[in-house]
């Protein structure tokens, strides 16, 4: 994956060919992004179902959520992303994979809400804990499911 994303840049900073060419590469490029982020959640996937730990870092929950707002932004089309970010608000957690839980959480949100919809993200503070938030009118995850997405998180920790 790296190398066809490295080959697909060289192309792209070339700026040589068609309308067509350039689209192409773009679009490519855009896709090889995008599947380099699903093989690395599926890695950080493994090795949690592993149990393995990864070291953690002191984090700003706030400044991740305003950068993955920044990130999917351009994907929402009509749908408005607002935020309610209340910081900063320490915790601890791996710098790689909290973005990647915050962007994925925003991109169901836009992918799953009717056009011309809000889709809202808060995160605050909750007593000793962080509380990361998001809110839209879309269908909402399956009852069956939840048990899966949600889990008790401890104070001041991010999972993994």
């Amino acid at each position: 994956m790296t190398s066809i994303q490295a080959n697909l840049e060289l192309l792209q900073a070339g700026g040589k060919g068609s309308e067509d060419d350039r689209q192409g590469v773009d679009s490519a490029l855009s896709s090889t992004k995008r599947m380099s982020g699903l093989v690395s959640d599926l890695l950080l996937l493994a090795r949690a179902d592993a149990g393995r730990r990864v070291a953690t870092k002191d984090l700003d929950l706030v400044a991740i959520a305003a950068g993955a707002i920044e990130e999917v932004q351009p994907l929402a089309g009509d749908r408005r992303i607002d935020s309610r970010l209340e910081g900063p608000l320490p915790l601890a957690g791996q710098p790689g994979r909290a973005p990647r839980l915050i962007r994925n959480l925003l991109e169901n949100a836009v992918r799953h809400t009717p056009e011309r919809s809000t889709v809202e993200l808060t995160a605050r503070r909750d007593g000793d804990e962080a509380l990361l938030e998001v809110v839209d009118d879309g269908p909402g995850i399956p009852a069956d499911m939840e048990s899966q997405v949600f889990r008790s998180l401890r104070p001041g920790r991010w999972p993994g």
